[in-house]
């Protein structure tokens, strides 16, 4: 059998290659799409490539002296071709994330539209590149540091409608939208969300922090509209990151926002003012309503002998009197009273003597009896 030339085993070894690399990249496409049928299919194609690769280096590289180190060299590229993407571009999807690839070469080049769900994911590690993004709750703080000057302080500073500067802790939780973690990729080229979190999201809460306080005075932000106000802020923060790929799912002040100590001190006095007012109006109201419940009570009493008065006639004043005489008689014992007056205005009172006990008749033996 006549010696192939070097310059066709390379020829051929190149375009092996290429075809390699373009089969790897189809058959990694249809075992990422989530179907059971298409994941064999990229199996098969696999497994195809493999069989020719094999067939190839058996063919193109027989052992020969003269050619052997030709031989072994473009083997070793062949190999590498294949056996590179195949055993290296492989890596998972975790649950509560999504992945994204990115192809570095050919017409395609970028990242993908659609993102990778959990599972396994295969790639060509020579042309594309996968990224894992969590698309859990992600929570975070941005609190006052109490070393003053200190770069790590990530307090929210915003003004009143007074002017007046305000501060605040804030505590933040937002998800990411599957989605759209491909354009979210886009638009930052960075998989680290703690500098996402602690450096664009948090400028961007700061500016509409700014823009809503502009529209409430410090008292109503110290006291009954704090909760309003921070609904809104929440609103128009969801609508500046919806477009960036993220929903807010919690947002609020930790603890109360401080305003300078002395408006705190003026509210406190303000508070203390209304409620000494409020006890002192309470303490009227229930003076008032005693009083009046004292005349009502007076009217009624009154009104009650105007009617007693206008019902009394001599008629009236005989029955009266036959009934009380009437009743004196029933209760009589038969006995004349122990006191008697004299008559006239300065008639004596006289105790009359009191009728003398009975004695209990003499015993009599039978002897006197018979006498």
């Amino acid at each position: 059998m006549e010696k192939i030339p070097l310059w066709v085993k390379v020829l051929v070894t190149v375009g092996v290659v290429a075809i390699d690399m373009a089969l790897i990249d189809m058959a990694f496409g249809m075992m990422n799409q989530p179907s059971t049928l298409s994941f064999y299919l990229g199996m098969v194609v696999l497994a195809t490539i493999a069989i020719v690769s094999v067939f190839c280096l058996k063919t193109l590289f027989k052992k020969a002296p003269e050619t052997k180190g030709h031989n072994g060299l473009l083997g070793l590229i062949l190999l590498l071709a294949f056996s590179g993407p195949t055993l290296n571009g492989c890596t998972r999807v975790g649950p509560g994330h999504v992945g994204i690839k990115i192809d570095l070469a050919g017409d395609k080049r970028g990242v993908n539209e659609l993102p990778l769900t959990t599972g396994w994911v295969w790639y060509n590690i020579f042309t594309q590149e996968v990224f894992n993004y969590p698309t859990f709750v992600q929570t975070t703080v941005w609190t006052k540091d109490p070393n003053e000057g200190s770069p790590n302080n990530e307090e929210i500073t915003f003004n009143s409608k007074e002017g007046l500067g305000i501060t605040g802790d804030i505590s933040l939780s937002y998800r990411l939208i599957a989605e759209k973690v491909p354009s979210f990729y886009v638009k930052f080229r960075n998989d680290n969300l703690e500098n996402f979190t602690h450096g664009y999201l948090r400028n961007v809460a700061r500016d509409i922090f700014n823009e809503v306080a502009g529209r409430y005075s410090v008292e109503e932000l110290y006291g009954p509209k704090k909760d309003v106000f921070l609904t809104e802020v929440r609103d128009h923060l969801n609508k500046a990151l919806t477009d960036v790929g993220l929903v807010i799912e919690q947002f609020g002040f930790i603890g109360a926002p401080r305003p300078p100590q002395n408006v705190i001190d003026a509210l406190n006095a303000k508070v203390a003012a209304t409620q000494q007012a409020m006890k002192a109006e309470n303490e009227l109201r229930q003076a008032t309503a005693e009083a009046q419940k004292k005349i009502a009570g007076a009217r009624g009493e009154a009104e009650s002998n105007k009617i007693l008065t206008a019902s009394i006639t001599p008629a009236l004043l005989q029955l009266r009197y036959l009934q009380a005489l009437d009743h004196a008689i029933e209760k009589w014992n038969g006995q004349r009273p122990q006191v008697e007056s004299g008559t006239g205005a300065g008639g004596l009172i006289i105790q009359l003597p009191a009728a003398p006990p009975k004695l209990p008749a003499p015993v009599v033996s039978p002897e006197e009896k018979k006498k």
